[in-house]
């Protein structure tokens, strides 16, 4: 794989603590986003793999991380842990690359 940046790379760090925090917590309800099981693949290696085939550029990271702060600010419910990190990252990647195609 190729280099993933120093903002990336500070970015997978962030989710990371975060995941460290929350995944000990027992979920109220599960969303539609979380799986049953935790994926393989560490979110520093799904971000790189993100930025690589999707051609996404940092500043659509920073704003995925926005985006899930403000999820878990409207929905308090919803517990961002291993099992959902990345459904919904890869749902803002996606919701970011039909946004650029269509400006």
């Amino acid at each position: 794989m190729q280099p993933i940046n120093q903002l990336l790379l500070t970015i997978a760090k962030i989710l990371e603590e975060i995941l460290t925090e929350t995944d000990p917590l027992s979920l109220q309800q599960a969303s539609p986003f979380h799986t049953s099981r935790t994926p393989s693949i560490s979110i520093e290696n799904y971000i790189q793999r993100i930025a690589k085939y999707a051609h996404c550029n940092s500043v659509c990271f920073v704003f995925a991380l926005i985006y899930l702060d403000k999820i878990q600010e409207m929905h308090q419910n919803v517990v961002l842990n291993s099992n959902c990190i990345h459904r919904l990252e890869d749902c803002h990647q996606r919701r970011q690359i039909n946004w650029r195609r269509n400006s």
